[in-house]
């Protein structure tokens, strides 16, 4: 499977008047060590061309001789899995799921409209916004963005307990539309049962089950819901519910509110900047500027 690089950096709390936001610094040398320097190209190309309400937005890219800066919106909240397992019962209601899938499907839609494929869809990858209410995905940096709809992906990747059973079987490749709502399905479930629907210990077990769609429904879900997941955790890639199909379902609809998102401009330069200091004390509060944006940046990291 292949990794994140962008998982693998020190993140910053940054303040630009009233508004805050998260700067995560990546190190080139570990960038050139593992090889990665045309994926991490490849993922912030991907995420510049993105804009929609509910996918974390990447508000500039800046470089130094040292580091490569990310300057990201801010989202207070926590991800979903940290929602899930802190709640009285470790999981949601119906409604709740619902809202959160909802705004899920529409970015997944958003992004297989550019052709972008996410590949790694987990509670992890799902921040809260608890501002606006909303779910914002983030994490692309095992995305790809295919040539055309019908492209396959040739390499595996994400995390098992997520993976459509076609993204480990496949021998020619596999299409990632598919594979996306699969990934959704799981955290639908994940969300409703507090659990993963393929939680075997047993890995040879949990892999049967997926490549055989086997899930355990707990009895406290409504039937439109086990409908609804049941056409969503179809083995093969063809039976499996589309989107489309996904939006039309009963359960699905209710109080449904549709956004749209829009396509940025493909604007992809890096800045080169004055090289920060390395040794810069701690707390000390260092500038960054560039063409259009300019931040103080708490040299504390957020977390590693």
């Amino acid at each position: 499977m292949e990794g994140n690089i962008l998982n693998k950096r020190s993140v910053y709390l940054a303040q630009k008047g009233e508004l805050q936001y998260a700067i995560k610094c990546i190190d080139k040398d570990r960038i050139i060590e593992e090889n990665l320097s045309d994926h991490v190209k490849t993922e912030i190309s991907l995420m510049k061309m993105i804009n929609h309400p509910y996918i974390v937005k990447l508000c500039e890219v800046m470089s130094t001789q040292q580091k490569i800066i990310l300057v990201m919106e801010y989202i207070q909240g926590g991800d979903l899995f940290s929602i899930i397992t802190e709640g009285t019962e470790d999981r949601l209601t119906e409604d709740e799921s619902r809202l959160y899938f909802q705004q899920m499907i529409q970015a997944i839609e958003y992004c297989h409209s550019l052709k972008i494929i996410h590949r790694d869809l987990k509670p992890e990858n799902i921040l809260i916004d608890k501002v606006n209410k909303c779910i914002k995905i983030s994490d692309f940096g095992l995305s790809t963005l295919l040539k055309s709809d019908y492209e396959k992906i040739k390499h595996s990747a994400g995390t098992l307990d997520y993976l459509a059973p076609e993204v480990f079987k496949h021998t020619d490749g596999y299409l990632g539309h598919p594979a996306d709502i699969w990934g959704a399905g799981v955290i639908l479930f994940n969300m409703v049962t507090g659990r993963n629907p393929f939680h075997n210990i047993d890995k040879a077990l949990k892999l049967k089950n997926i490549q055989t769609g086997t899930v355990d429904f707990p009895k406290y879900l409504s039937k439109s819901l086990v409908d609804l997941l049941k056409n969503i955790f179809k083995p093969k890639p063809r039976d499996r519910y589309t989107i489309k199909q996904i939006k039309k379902h009963p359960w699905f609809y209710v109080n449904f509110q549709s956004v749209k998102g829009n396509l940025l401009e493909k604007n992809n330069e890096i800045k080169f900047l004055e090289d920060l200091e390395p040794d810069t004390p701690k707390r000390e509060l260092i500038k960054i500027k560039s063409d259009q944006f300019i931040v103080n940046i708490d040299s504390i990291p957020m977390y590693i």
